[in-house]
């Protein structure tokens, strides 16, 4: 019996403590260290802030219809590498100026590096892509790249004899600014270019004087 008297009296004790926090300190669930408060959507003044609805919670949106639905610009969203404190470091979401949605990770050493969506096209540092995938950069990949399409080396700001499809160690093909011709040049002397045919095969051979050399023994 005693042992009863003295849970009731604790559980009491402690309720009555927390009710006389909640008056006198007036403890409230904020959103934010101001108001508006977190408050269920469209009503009091809640809605301006976070608020939540039917199991959705709304971020500067008074009628979220997914689970977490953010209205913001430009960056509706941000996570930031608490673990880094001398730089600033985050991972962020929203839409550009052109409308695009803009997803990517930024540091204070190495600059914002982009993904951007726009309808059907996806820019990697690129933030407004023209093509389902236009990126702004190198590529590299240890796999095939297959194309049933055509592969175009463009000459843009490129001379004639830059570097356009280089195979392997030894050889370059480049557009040499001249019609229905392509340039085959030497990776060790653009002077020269050569041509084998089979592995078995000859050579052609063009050399730096203007000969020309087509057979098995041609160097």
């Amino acid at each position: 019996m005693s042992n009863n008297l003295h849970v009731s009296f604790v559980s009491v004790f402690v309720a009555a403590i927390v009710i006389f926090s909640l008056f006198t300190f007036n403890i409230k669930g904020y959103a934010s260290i101001n108001p508006p408060y977190w408050d269920v959507c469209g009503t009091g003044s809640g809605f301006q802030n976070v608020c939540y609805m039917n199991g959705y919670v709304g971020i500067s949106k008074s009628n979220p219809s997914a689970k977490i639905d953010i209205s913001g610009s430009p960056q509706p969203f941000r996570i930031t590498n608490s673990q880094i404190t001398t730089s600033a470091n985050y991972i962020y979401g929203g839409f550009n100026v052109n409308n695009t949605g803009e997803f990517g990770a930024y540091d204070s050493v190495g600059g914002a590096k982009k993904m951007s969506i726009s309808g059907s096209a996806v820019g990697v540092n690129n933030g407004n892509p023209n093509y389902p995938l236009d990126v702004n950069g190198d590529i590299n990949t240890n796999a095939n790249i297959q194309a049933s399409g055509t592969i175009q080396a463009l000459d843009v700001n490129k001379p004639a004899g830059s570097q356009f499809i280089k195979v392997g160690d030894d050889a370059y093909l480049t557009d040499v600014d001249q019609a229905n011709t392509i340039g085959i040049y030497g990776q060790q002397n653009p002077a020269e270019g050569k041509v084998k045919l089979g592995s078995a095969g000859a050579k052609m051979v063009g050399y730096l004087n203007g000969d020309m050399c087509f057979g098995v023994n041609c160097q």
